[in-house]
């Protein structure tokens, strides 16, 4: 396939220069693979909303954007007033990387109240930046990815070590050097 469309790339900027060859070689590989590529860096402190708008001035600017692909720790939307894991005490807002991809839904932040999770990231409550949509309204116009090692306490390597070894896989995958058989 010689044109899969555009695909927006969204690098959490701690990667810009500590992996910079690493995400060349992705760069190459996707382009190799058909995609046309925007990429922005972005800090941490973005918002959702300031990375939501990001993507609709690409996606409104720029015929066949069909996917964004995160890397790092870019703003994780939460969402929705559910226990998807049947845990009553986890009931609330979920990660969301879904309001990234559609375009087309309204999403709100008034009307769920709910701080009784466990969690407190589950926890949802009116004006808090975590939207109320437990399911969305439309179909996602978008194809949406995200490859995040923050947090990873249980791993010996640093964040930075681990997206290397991350994508230095993934291009070997790419390249078929991998004996997966």
């Amino acid at each position: 396939i010689h044109n899969r469309g555009v695909l927006i790339l969204l690098v959490d900027d701690i990667f810009s220069y500590s992996c910079s060859a690493e995400i060349s070689t992705l760069m190459n590989d996707l382009s190799g693979d058909g995609w046309q590529i925007i990429r922005h860096d972005l800090s941490r402190s973005a918002t959702d909303v300031d990375i939501k708008a990001v993507i609709s001035d690409d996606y409104n600017t720029n015929d066949n954007v069909k996917s964004v692909f995160i890397l790092g720790h870019i703003a994780v939307p939460y969402s929705g007033n559910k226990a998807f894991d049947s845990h009553e005490n986890h009931q609330g807002a979920w990660p969301a990387d879904l309001f990234y991809s559609n375009m087309n839904s309204v999403w709100s932040d008034s009307s769920v109240n709910n701080s009784y999770s466990v969690y407190i990231n589950n926890n949802n409550i009116p004006g808090d930046g975590k939207w109320d949509q437990t399911w969305i309204s439309s179909e996602s116009q978008l194809q949406i990815g995200r490859v995040d090692f923050y947090d990873m306490p249980a791993f010996a390597n640093s964040e930075i070590q681990l997206m290397k070894n991350y994508l230095a896989k993934d291009h070997s995958y790419k390249m078929d050097l991998l004996n997966i058989r």
